[in-house]
């Protein structure tokens, strides 16, 4: 009698003394981090190389670590905060603006390529020398069809 006692013990805690149950409250919330964590982030960061581009989404990942610098900052942590992660945090943030710059920078000389380029181009003359006439001989060319 005693071994069956000790094998239902067994069986509901996991050698701690502490019951685990798996419910479905558990898996939701497990599926639902799930969602947050990877496929929000990976949604927002495919949207940020759509709307910057590759290298700006990408060092933009970078960027947690000045606001981690500053989370912990706020938070008192007096241990973590140090002169050499408050310069890393700097540099983090000081090549972020650069890269920045740079792809702006970037992309005002193409927006102003275009523009050179719309206006050396000659227009085109929009005299048709086809007439209504013709027009409508075609097109009921094609109904009759």
């Amino acid at each position: 009698n005693n071994s069956s006692n000790s094998n239902n013990n067994s069986n509901n805690n996991n050698g701690d003394g502490a019951e685990s149950h798996l419910t479905w409250f558990i898996v939701g919330f497990l599926v639902v981090k799930g969602l947050l964590d990877n496929v929000l982030s990976d949604y927002l960061w495919a949207r940020a190389v759509v709307l910057t581009s590759a290298t700006v989404a990408t060092v933009g990942l970078g960027f947690t670590i000045p606001l981690a610098f500053a989370s912990d900052l706020v938070m008192g942590r007096k241990g973590v905060v140090t002169i050499l992660s408050g310069i890393g945090a700097f540099s983090v943030l000081l090549g972020f603006i650069l890269v920045n710059t740079a792809a702006n920078s970037e992309q005002q000389q193409e927006q102003q390529q275009q523009q050179q380029f719309v206006h050396s181009t000659p227009s085109i003359e929009q005299d048709d020398p086809t007439s209504e006439e013709e027009l409508q001989d075609a097109n009921q060319a094609v109904e009759t069809r």
